[in-house]
């Protein structure tokens, strides 16, 4: 072997070495260390109160990976009740596999009538002004995290949302409410609260985004989970290019409705009365199809029955690490791509196990396909007269290994990094 060929082997080998190592995130494989509430903001609740918001910090102990994904969780309880540590078992399950993971509160509570408590809501306007709160907060608390990458050893590239019923609705806006404009008309300056007990002005809320920690980073996430979540609307998701979701939910859930229902739609002395109607996961399922997204990048599991929880925990957790780790993977072998043209076309899966795709091409004429392993030595070739249908290469018998997979058409080259791994 010549100099050349062994840099480029080493190189390879080091590059496979990385990706293995940050595309693992699936086996419970670790200790875990907890720094339980951390502030990371103050600000002012529906009644006026300042209040400090706190996390519980989960990370893995001796990974040694420099690039942890972070995955931020956030509670249930109707936005009038619930706790941090409801999510702790979670946040420790996925520091096992190797995230960073945090648990998180946010600012709870609305106004009611005057004679009764919360649950009960003065109007359907409280119930989204409290969770447009707690997605304010979980933006902040997203923010907080990816400003701690060195002392946390993450990735901000590789971050990640989920929650439960309130917490789903609240990771599920963060995550697809991401323009100005579609701020729901309750959170604009609205009519006061008016009751026996109280005369309250209700202002503009600001950004969805929040004001907590405006520190560089984007709050953006790769992904979204939800148990038993739902959206104001679903047209907040506009495109299969938009943020992959997993979602799980019950037919019947009497809380957050499955199709499209009141909050506290089924439950005792009419207390969703003034709830906003919702779509849950059978109605933005619908939605997700139509758009196209792929089976990779929107993955339900709706269970028949009538109960606001989850049916079998161990089979559901273990369907998320998988859907969670793809995104990774994907994520990492893009970092490692190449292009070079105009001329577009998609590779998947990748990495890749048993074959190759080639998605349909914007090119109509011959397209010469090349792939070539480390060494530079060409491991497969072909020419496809007009690209318009998926093609496929078998690589069963190719070494597992970095490969580039070249397109040339009308005598431009488009280039792509490829991982096999068997």
């Amino acid at each position: 072997m010549n100099l050349k060929s062994t840099i480029v082997f080493f190189t390879s080998v080091a590059i496979c070495f990385q990706l293995s190592a940050q595309c693992n995130y699936i086996n419970k494989q670790y200790n875990v260390s907890k720094e339980s509430n951390v502030l990371f903001g103050n600000d002012i609740s529906y009644d006026g109160v300042a209040t400090d918001l706190f996390l519980n910090i989960f990370k893995p102990v001796n990974d040694f990976n420099t690039k942890r994904p972070i995955l931020l969780l956030i509670h249930g309880g109707g936005f009038t009740g619930g706790t941090k540590e409801e999510m702790d078992s979670m946040c420790h399950w996925y520091a096992q596999r190797g995230y960073v993971t945090a648990t998180m509160s946010y600012r709870l509570g609305f106004y009611g009538p005057s004679f009764l408590s919360s649950p009960f809501a003065f109007d359907s306007a409280e119930v989204i002004r409290a969770a447009f709160r707690g997605v304010q907060d979980a933006h902040g608390a997203l923010r907080f995290m990816e400003g701690r990458a060195a002392i946390d050893s993450t990735d901000v590239n590789l971050a990640f949302v989920g929650g439960a019923s309130a917490g789903a609705i609240t990771a599920l806006h963060l995550t697809y409410a991401d323009k100005a404009w579609e701020s729901p008309p309750a959170v604009d300056s609205i009519s006061n609260v008016i009751n026996s007990f109280v005369n309250k002005q209700r202002p503009s809320m600001g950004a969805i985004t929040g004001s907590l920690n405006m520190n560089g980073q984007s709050s953006q996430v790769q992904a979204v989970v939800s148990f038993y979540g739902a959206l104001l609307d679903t047209t907040l998701v506009e495109s299969a290019t938009d943020v992959p979701m997993f979602a799980y939910h019950q037919t019947l859930d009497p809380v957050v409705g499955c199709g499209y229902k009141k909050g506290l739609w089924n439950m005792p002395l009419n207390v969703g009365a003034n709830y906003p109607h919702l779509f849950g996961t059978c109605v933005m399922e619908p939605r997700f199809q139509n758009l196209g997204y792929t089976p990779n990048h929107f993955q339900d599991y709706i269970y028949t029955g009538n109960t606001h929880g989850v049916h079998d925990t161990p089979l559901i957790d273990g369907l998320i690490a998988v859907f969670l780790n793809d995104r990774i993977c994907e994520v990492i072998a893009s970092d490692v791509g190449e292009s070079g043209s105009d001329v577009s076309f998609n590779v998947y899966p990748n990495p890749a196990n048993d074959f190759i795709r080639i998605g349909k091409s914007n090119y109509a004429g011959a397209t010469k396909i090349t792939l070539t392993n480390g060494y530079g030595a060409i491991a497969y070739t072909a020419i496809v007269r007009n690209l318009e249908n998926e093609f496929e290469i078998n690589i069963q018998n190719l070494a597992s290994g970095i490969y580039t997979l070249q397109l040339l058409t009308n005598g431009l080259i488009q280039s792509k990094k490829v991982v096999i791994v068997h």
